[in-house]
Parts: structure tokens; C-alpha cells; sequence
């Protein structure tokens, strides 16, 4: 049943659909996705072999928290996985807001698995990136942090020089080779901020960013349940 829903039949279709031109852009909400995303990095990285490792080193370790909380290594465990969780269900309903504005039913539909996992597991079965394309989709998120945190100064700094050649065009006693130099500096400012529009999440559609984000979540509950 489930292999032949419409929910599946779409996520088939989910390439040719993502063609579409008239699904809206994120733009402004980059700095917000941007975040979103290195927050969707940290906590991949946090389950990783590595960083669960020492955390269990730590709670065996650990005279205060044995003293503080409890002597039983499993229930400090516990209080670890319920930070996690926490931490997810929290980027889980940022992702949610940014689905009510995306074109593709089943982005539309995250917030019923959010406010129930067990109940829509099925629908959701295999978006699951697997871990080698998990590790590129994180280098991927982290590229889009990179250019959208290096786009704010950029922008800063056109704002700089826009406001300056504004006040020699409006001076007639300007020096005119002066005045093209700015001009220059001002265009060539202009060309750096859109390349890295193009490479940050502004230019990216709703359904990309969520498509992105609702597969690396639920990997990342994958890896949880792996985990724990």
C-alpha cells in the first residue's frame, strides 16, 4: 500500500518537479536558513562515533555528575538523549514553518510526522539520506552557512561604498577620475555580492531547502535511534 501511494509516487517525481520556476525563493530568509542549517551540522556532528564516544567516557568519568544526578549510567545516557531530542524538535519546527510556503505536498505535510513519528513513519520510510551522501549533504550546508555568513559582510561593505559614491556624485567639485574609480569599485562590490547570493540559500527555492532539510533530519533520527 505504501509503495504505491501518491506519497511515494511523488518522491519518485521529486526531481522533475524541483524543475518548476515558479516555486518561491528563500531570499531574505537566508540568514535564518543559514542558521538553521549550521545548527542541523552540529547536531549530525554531535552523534557522531567520535563525540558519543566521549560522552559516554565523560558519564563513566564523571565523579560530579555521578554525585549531582544519579550513579546510573543509563538514566545519565537518558538525560543526554533528551537534550538531543529537544535540540531536534526545535529545528523540526523551524523546518515546519519554512514547509507551509513550499509548492510539493509532502513538504506541506511535515509537521504531521513532527507532532507524531510512530503515526507517519511509514509515509516518511526511506527519505532517509544514506551516510556517505548525509556527509555531503553536511558539506554542502556548511558551504551555504560559509557564503551566507562572508554575504553579510559583503553586503555591509557595499552599503559602504554605495553611501560614499552617493555623496562624490552628489560633490560637483569631485574628481571625475576619482569618481570612476569608485564607480568600478562600487560594480565590481555589486558582482561579489551576487555570486555569493548564488551561492548561499538565497536564490534556493522553499521546497530545495526543505527537501534538504526534512531528509538530513530524519537521518539524523536515524542515527539517534542507532545511537541510543
Amino acid at each position: 500500500m505504501v509503495a504505491d501511494s501518491w506519497f511515494t509516487n511523488w518522491r519518485w517525481n521529486s526531481r522533475k518537479a524541483s524543475t518548476e520556476t515558479d516555486k518561491e525563493a528563500i531570499g531574505v530568509l537566508a540568514y535564518e536558513v543559514a542558521g538553521l542549517m549550521s545548527k542541523v551540522v552540529n547536531l549530525w556532528n554531535y552523534l557522531s562515533d567520535r563525540e558519543i564516544h566521549r560522552l559516554r567516557e565523560e558519564i563513566v568519568n564523571s565523579i560530579g555528575a555521578k554525585r549531582l544526578v544519579a550513579e546510573d549510567h543509563d538514566y545519565l545516557m537518558d538525560l543526554a538523549l533528551n537534550e538531543i531530542l529537544e535540540n531536534f524538535r526545535l529545528i523540526a519546527k523551524s523546518v515546519v514553518w519554512l514547509g507551509r510556503k513550499c509548492k510539493d505536498p509532502p513538504f506541506l505535510l511535515f509537521q504531521r510526522f513532527v507532532n507524531d513519528p510512530v503515526g507517519y513513519n511509514l509515509e516518511w520510510f526511506g527519505w532517509q539520506y544514506r551516510l556517505k551522501k548525509m556527509e555531503r549533504k553536511v558539506k554542502k550546508m556548511e558551504k551555504f552557512v560559509a557564503a551566507t555568513m562572508q554575504l553579510s559582510q559583503e553586503l555591509e561593505v557595499l552599503a559602504e561604498l554605495e553611501q560614499t559614491l552617493r555623496r562624490l556624485q552628489a560633490n560637483a567639485d569631485s574628481d571625475h577620475v576619482k569618481l570612476l574609480n569608485f564607480q568600478k569599485r562600487v560594480t565590481l562590490q555589486r558582482q561579489e555580492v551576487r555570486n555569493l547570493r548564488e551561492m548561499s540559500p538565497w536564490i534556493r527555492t522553499y521546497d530545495y531547502t526543505v527537501h534538504l532539510l526534512a531528509r538530513s533530519l530524519l537521518t539524523i533520527l536515524e542515527r539517534i535511534k542507532h545511537v541510543f
